[in-house]
């Protein structure tokens, strides 16, 4: 019970004992529609407009079940066709390096090499090993290293040239002084260079000890090669040649006194029309030498530039030791005319320099000599000579055999390799 008192001053008292007690319950009122308040038919918490096609769907689907369920069945399949589609064209395109393909990579060594230390070492070593069967070469890498594989600077002993060619003379990779940065052959798919399982390949190679000079010591080198390789698919793979275009003489010199020389820049122009059959042009590769500061290859029939290729410099800026070349695959005619034109820094004199693009491509190569050599052949009777066609642009290399004391052994590692 409760007394409630009003008013102490005046001794009023209110006495409430006797009422009956009440449990007053607080009524909770929701917010919101609820089982009991909800209005029949009402959308709930959708939005009216989304609401309304909710129900419209849901009776659509009531009556055309069968049709949708087709429909929906349609759709996955052609989402699965795209799929598979574009894996297997992002996985088979081939842009610059990123060619997907099932491979094996093998590594083998070649030497010792004597390279003199008065002079420059310019031979060929026959019947070099290289991976068996009937294989598709999509890559090679070549280097000069000494006897523990590690590689030999530029500033020590200079690769003029390097270059890989099998029995008939045709090239199977090619590099020079670039070969830090730039393979001797790097292929995108289908595109391969073929080599017969019965194929034997030999090494050309022009070297010079730099360092030779200031200790008046010879210097052995190896020459390391890494070949990227799978079985060769004649349903798929596409063989390719390899040429060149532009001057290799060795015979042009930088200097205030070339032809056309302007703010301490020598420019060197070389016109020739493409002798080779109708063909697709799949890789172009710069070649310059120190003090090169860019090369172009122009097609003057259709007023195009094909390539352009800037060297790259060492830290010390004293060296070529890569290339960036710009270039897309292209379509060339037999007897295109071409332009190839170079600028050499002539703040220096530099001697001997060449302005070359080394192309591969779809056509019949010419042998990048006339005749090769065999393992039996000795220095003083196997002077390789150069082909009629290569002989203003391939002067620099001789071809000498190899002397005693070089062997043709290898270290072998395989890989499997996608990418």
């Amino acid at each position: 019970f409760f007394r409630v008192m009003t008013d102490k001053g005046d001794g009023v008292f209110v006495d409430f004992s006797d009422v009956d007690e009440e449990v007053v319950e607080e009524e909770v009122v929701q917010s919101g529609a609820t089982s009991a308040n909800a209005v029949p038919g009402s959308q709930g918490p959708l939005p009216p407009v989304v609401y309304e096609y909710v129900e419209k769907f849901k009776e659509s689907y009531s009556q055309y079940r069968k049709q949708y369920l087709v429909g929906l069945a349609v759709l996955g399949i052609v989402v699965l066709v795209a799929i598979v589609a574009a894996f297997l064209f992002l996985g088979g395109d081939a842009g610059g390096s990123s060619d997907s393909y099932n491979a094996k990579q093998t590594s083998f060594v070649v030497g010792p090499i004597t390279v003199p230390h008065d002079e420059r070492y310019e031979g060929v070593i026959p019947n070099i090993p290289r991976p068996p069967g009937d294989i598709a070469i999509h890559r090679v890498d070549m280097s000069v290293v000494d006897k523990n594989n590690q590689t030999i600077p530029l500033y020590t002993i200079y690769n003029h040239h390097m270059l890989i060619t099998n029995q008939k003379g045709y090239a199977v990779a090619a590099v020079g002084a670039e070969s830090a940065g730039i393979p001797g052959v790097h292929l995108p798919l289908p595109y391969v260079v073929h080599a017969e399982e019965k194929d034997t390949w030999s090494l050309n190679a022009e070297l010079l000890n730099l360092w030779g000079p200031a200790s008046g010591a010879d210097f052995d080198v190896y020459v390391l090669y890494e070949v990227t390789f799978s079985d060769f698919d004649s349903d798929t793979d596409i063989n390719v040649g390899w040429g060149m275009v532009g001057e290799g003489s060795g015979h042009v010199d930088v200097s205030p006194s070339c032809e056309n020389y302007e703010d301490k820049t020598c420019k060197f122009v070389y016109e020739e029309n493409w002798s080779y059959e109708d063909a697709t042009l799949v890789d172009v590769i710069g070649h310059l030498h120190i003090g090169a500061i860019n090369i172009t290859l122009d097609d003057l029939t259709r007023d195009q530039t094909i390539a352009v290729a800037v060297p790259v410099y060492d830290d010390e800026n004293s060296y070529v030791v890569s290339m960036d070349t710009t270039f897309e695959q292209y379509e060339i005619t037999q007897g295109t005319k071409l332009r190839v034109t170079s600028y050499y820094d002539a703040q220096f004199e530099y001697g001997g320099v060449m302005s070359l693009f080394q192309i591969w491509g779809t056509f019949d190569p010419f042998p990048v000599y006339s005749s090769q050599v065999s393992a039996s052949e000795s220095s003083e009777s196997s002077s390789m000579t150069s082909s009629s066609y290569y002989s203003s642009s391939f002067d620099s290399i001789s071809g000498f055999s190899a002397g005693e004391g070089i062997s043709s052994g290898y270290e072998s590692t395989v890989v499997d390799e996608e990418n």
